[in-house]
Parts: structure tokens; sequence; C-alpha cells
């Protein structure tokens, strides 16, 4: 026989985790116009896999700790943002980038005419099939800037509050002739967006500890590993004033004891309920989990 009521821990599997000082920014849009980029003015370039009017999404991370690296009264400059990446999806096309990437913070001071902040990634990656020349390297640009500028703070934004609304734009800049499947396109293509929306997805709450029993009708607690007719074992997670049980999602939910977990190899078995039910188990008033 073996107790372990007090060691079996409730591990609550964490779909993405971030540090408070990294952040996510997504933006969305509808993309203006595709020019060859070497002969501005000309018509709109019939670029087939992407065609003005196609929508785009987006996804930077950076830390808003990176280090400055340059820049003047009413301008800075970050380059290589710690752990930041970026990539945006057009018409279907993703392009990516897993290289930091670089952010330019100006306020009204600096006299460039404009406030806000641009965000680079590159090299940019291209979907399977397409074949740009590896010189110059093809980018992607986000530029949040005040539609009247004004002066503002110079540090990366790290809330949704702190980004310019009122003129945003996408670039992606292929520098050279893209080739897509047998289509060539042989001059410099460039395309130009409008973001529509930005937002910092609510940040992941910290783990929290909770209170569990296993087997809440058993005062002893007693579970034997070894029977030879397996039973089902229950765990009450109760709610409390501070934790409501209901908010849990039974999908995402493991169970395994620590003590049966080696620290050093990670080996050792977690398993998922078999089914969940709502129900007072300590009879406080407050609703408990109660999993088979």
């Amino acid at each position: 026989m073996t107790r372990f009521a007090g060691a079996l821990a409730l591990l609550l599997t964490v779909v993405a985790t971030a540090q408070a000082e990294q952040l996510t920014l997504e933006f969305q849009g509808t993309i203006t116009s595709v020019v060859d980029g070497n002969a501005p003015g000309v018509p709109a370039v019939e670029f087939a896999p992407i065609p003005v009017g196609s929508t785009f999404t987006g996804i930077y991370t950076y830390d808003v700790d990176s280090p400055l690296t340059g820049g003047g009264t009413g301008y800075t400059r970050y380059d290589d943002l710690l752990s930041s990446g970026g990539s945006v999806t057009v018409n279907g096309h993703e392009f990516g980038s897993q290289e930091p990437g670089d952010a330019g913070v100006v306020s009204k001071e600096s006299g460039f005419g404009h406030s806000g902040m641009s965000i680079a990634s590159q090299p940019m990656s291209v979907p399977a099939g397409w074949s740009v020349p590896s010189f110059p390297t093809p980018y992607f640009t986000t530029r949040f800037y005040d539609a009247t500028p004004q002066t503002r703070s110079l540090a990366l934004p790290s809330s949704g509050d702190e980004i310019a609304t009122g003129n945003m734009a996408l670039v992606l800049d292929f520098q050279a002739g893209v080739t897509v499947g047998s289509t060539v396109y042989s001059h410099r293509v460039l395309i130009t967006g409008k973001i529509t929306a930005v937002r910092f997805p609510a940040d992941i709450p910290p783990p929290q500890e909770v209170a569990v029993d296993v087997a809440p009708s058993s005062d002893s607690n007693v579970v034997n590993l070894k029977s030879k007719k397996p039973k089902p074992l229950y765990v009450a997670v109760f709610g409390a004033a501070d934790f409501d049980a209901l908010a849990v999602v039974p999908e995402t939910i493991e169970l395994g004891d620590p003590l049966l977990t080696d620290p050093e190899f990670g080996t050792g078995q977690k398993v998922a309920p078999t089914s969940t039910e709502i129900a007072d188990v300590d009879a406080d008033g407050a609703p408990d989990l109660l999993l088979t």
C-alpha cells in the first residue's frame, strides 16, 4: 500500500508562457499597393499571389528591455531586439523571420516630420516554391506612426495604449525580382498595406497553487498502486474565494505524483481525467471540480 495524498500534484498544461518583459504584438490589415519599387509612380503590379485588397495578419515578439544601441535627441534605435521574431501572412502566404529584428522609435522633437515606431525583420523567409535572389535580402517592416506627430516616449511600447494608431502600415520589400512557380516578376516588388487593428494579447497569469484532495471520500487517502483490480481514482480540485474551479479547462488537466517522477531524467507518467463533475465536495459553498 502506498500513501501519496500529500505528494500528488495537479499540473495544468500551459499552452504558452511568456516572461513579463517579453511582449507579443498582433496586427492585421489590407494590402493597398503592389508596385515595381524601382519605378515609383507606375501602375500597380499584377502580383498574382498577393493582389491589392488581400488581407494580412502579423505578429511580433520583443523584449521591452532590449538595449538601446544608437540614436539622438528625439530618436532612438534598438538593434537585435532580444528574443524577438515575427511573421506576416498575406492571402494565405506566410513570411517569417527567426532572426532578431530591430526597432526605431521617433518623437516629434526629432524634426523628422513623424513620430511613432517601426519594427523590421530581416532576413525574410518566403513560401515554398518562391525564389528571390539571396542579395539583397528581402525584409518586412511595420510602421506605427502618429497621423499628427507628437512628442512621445522613446521607450519600446509595452501596451496597446503606447502604440501610434493614426498611420500604421506594413511594407514587404523583396528588393529584387521574385519567381513564383513558373511566373517571373523580373523587377523589384514592393508591397504595402494599411494596418487596421493592433493589440497586445493579455498576459498569461502566473501558475496558482490550489488545494486538491486525493480520494476525497476517504479519511486515509490511501491508494493501492499494485491492485490487480484497479478502481477509479477521484481527485477533487477545491474552489476558493481567489480561485474559480469552474474556470479550469478540463482538457488541459494532467495529474502526476512528483515522487514518482525522476527530476533528472523526467521519467514518470502523468494521466488525464476521463471525466469531470461539478460538486461542492467540501461543503463550503464554493463549487469544486471532481475528476475521475
